[in-house]
């Protein structure tokens, strides 16, 4: 009983291994929007829960902004930066006025040009600093993981 084994066809194997991860690695269009719907997903849960889910708890509102949401009727009294709800659909649903939401085979942009979402994240000298949009270290690793399960053909997505 013998073995053979042949140089030539192990390199073959390999040049097509490496040129399907070339090719996943340039087409990244199918993983960007997965990982846009999971930003979306853990924006929603930072609203629901103040910010608790970005690692920075939301300030409080003051009295005097509970009072005015109240004469307003909104339906969040007590829960910052929810008094319409359009900056939060605007990065928790897909499609939503003021989303940015750009994604081809090599980026993916994602934000809301909400008119409030930039005093929102800075503060103002009223206002605490409650930024709206945060992606935390462990969502990032997350989200590279995903992208490099694609590349090396490990996720869950069709050549």
């Amino acid at each position: 009983m013998g073995l053979i084994f042949d140089p030539a066809k192990r390199t073959e194997d390999m040049v097509v291994e490496l040129t399907a991860y070339g090719e996943r690695a340039t087409h990244l269009e199918p993983v960007l929007y997965d990982i846009a719907d999971k930003m979306m997903i853990a924006e929603l849960r930072m609203f629901e829960t103040r910010g608790a889910t970005s690692g920075r708890y939301w300030s409080p509102l003051r009295g005097t902004t509970v009072k005015i949401k109240t004469k307003l009727g909104v339906p969040h009294i007590m829960d910052p930066l929810r008094r319409r709800g359009d900056l939060e659909e605007s990065l928790t649903v897909e499609g939503a006025e003021y989303q940015i939401l750009n994604v081809d085979d090599s980026r993916l942009e994602f934000g809301t040009e909400h008119p409030a979402a930039g005093y929102h994240t800075t503060g103002t000298k009223w206002m605490a600093a409650r930024p709206p949009l945060i992606v935390t270290k462990k969502a990032a690793r997350e989200y590279i993981e995903d992208i490099k399960d694609f590349v090396f053909g490990e996720g869950e997505y069709d050549d």
